[in-house]
Parts: C-alpha cells; sequence; structure tokens
C-alpha cells in the first residue's frame, strides 16, 4: 500500500524479472533505445565497479550464466579508505573525503589488481570481450568502457523494458 494524492492506493504485482544489477550496462550496450537487439556475442562479460561493490555479469548465448555471475565487497570506497591517511598527512589535515583525482595511482592500481584476480578465479580462461561500467570504471579499466557508464545500468534496464514490456 502506498499514499497517493493522501490517499492510501494498493499496487499489485503480477510479474517481475529479477537480472544481476551488472547487466544493466550489458544492455545498454547491446540494445537501442527502441528496444531493438545489436550483435551480442555468443559469450560477453560484464563488470560493474561500484562504490562499495563490484558486480561480475556473464551472457552466454543472450542469457544470464548465474553460475558465472558474482559480486565481491570491493568498490572505489576502498580506494578513498587506503588513500585518505596518506592524503591526510600530505596536507596535515585530516580528510574525511577527497577528489578521486588525487589519489595516487598505485592506490587505483591495488583495485585493479584485486578485481582482476578475481576474475581470472572465476573467468580462468576468459576469451570472450569484457565491458565495464559503473562510476569506478572511469578510474579502474577492466576491459571497454560502455557509454556513459554511471548511468549505463539504469539506460540498459530501460532498453530491456521498451523491449520485453513497451
Amino acid at each position: 500500500t502506498v499514499k497517493c494524492a493522501e490517499k492510501p492506493r494498493r499496487i499489485i504485482i503480477r510479474q517481475a524479472s529479477v537480472f544481476p544489477q551488472g547487466l544493466g550496462g550489458l544492455y545498454s550496450q547491446f540494445l537501442t533505445n527502441s528496444g531493438g537487439l545489436r550483435e551480442i556475442p555468443p559469450l560477453v562479460g560484464m563488470v560493474d565497479i561500484g562504490y562499495k561493490d563490484c558486480n561480475f555479469s556473464l551472457l552466454r548465448d543472450g542469457e544470464v550464466d548465474n553460475n558465472s555471475s558474482w559480486s565481491v565487497p570491493l568498490g572505489i570506497h576502498s580506494v578513498f579508505t587506503a588513500a585518505m591517511p596518506e592524503i591526510s598527512k600530505e596536507y596535515d589535515y585530516e580528510l574525511h573525503d577527497v577528489d578521486p583525482a588525487v589519489i595516487p595511482s598505485h592506490y587505483y592500481d591495488d583495485l585493479k589488481e584485486k578485481l582482476q584476480h578475481t576474475i581470472n578465479q572465476y573467468w580462468p580462461k576468459q576469451k570472450f570481450p569484457v565491458f565495464s561500467c559503473g562510476g569506478g570504471s572511469y578510474w579502474i579499466k577492466l576491459g571497454e568502457q560502455v557509454e556513459e557508464p554511471v548511468y549505463a545500468n539504469a539506460q540498459g534496464f530501460r532498453k530491456l523494458a521498451n523491449l520485453k514490456w513497451i
């Protein structure tokens, strides 16, 4: 039940679909704005580098491969947390927030190495295209970055809705 115009309204959802979050980035890459389909490779991966986690999704023949899709609690926040003491010391001031551009590159390299290690564990013989999205993909380069990576998931799921329901 929700309130709409100060009156309680009941919403009934008869059908729902659940998708891995990072898959929206792939849909943004391979679906047109009108819901048309571009050619999708038989096997394609997506790395969604977020603030506090990273999601890895695999499409096999256009379908989600749940056995090869996963999340790890590593995101761009871990870079900020690790770099903050060094930057605070450098400026002799305790920082609570920092511009990502002033963080030394080795912190990003450390996270990229951890994420690449994770990819190597789950996709050991990776010989397929991998795309990246999420705000962290501006700083961590894993695969080819999709257009507008920060909004790619939302745009991709909108395109999917156009394909399936509109």
